[in-house]
């Protein structure tokens, strides 16, 4: 393993358990919330710049992407329902990938 993928596999991993003491969980709640919105992944594609936050400030953008990707998967859900007509369209930012 080269010298950045082990940074990260580190950065990655200090993100888990300060994420699991923050939030009082164990290491496989904290790893089925992270796959279940894809944090992982913006962890790993944001890692340059978020490696040089302090703890706090990484807890924070963490909750924050989970709270935006829960509101877009609300939104998705709302939008299968026929309740409106279908020319309606909304732009989600693509840094959120849906």
């Amino acid at each position: 393993m080269d010298m950045k993928n082990q940074d990260i596999a580190y950065f990655l991993s200090f993100c888990i358990e300060q994420y699991k003491n923050a939030k009082g969980m164990n290491g496989a709640e904290v790893l089925e919330t992270f796959a279940k919105y894809g944090v992982l992944d913006y962890l790993n594609n944001h890692f340059e710049i978020l490696h040089t936050q302090s703890r706090q400030w990484i807890l924070e953008d963490i909750d924050e992407y989970i709270n935006i990707k829960e509101t877009i998967n609300n939104i998705k859900q709302f939008l299968q329902q026929d309740k409106f007509d279908n020319t309606l369209s909304i732009v989600i930012p693509k840094m959120y990938q849906i």
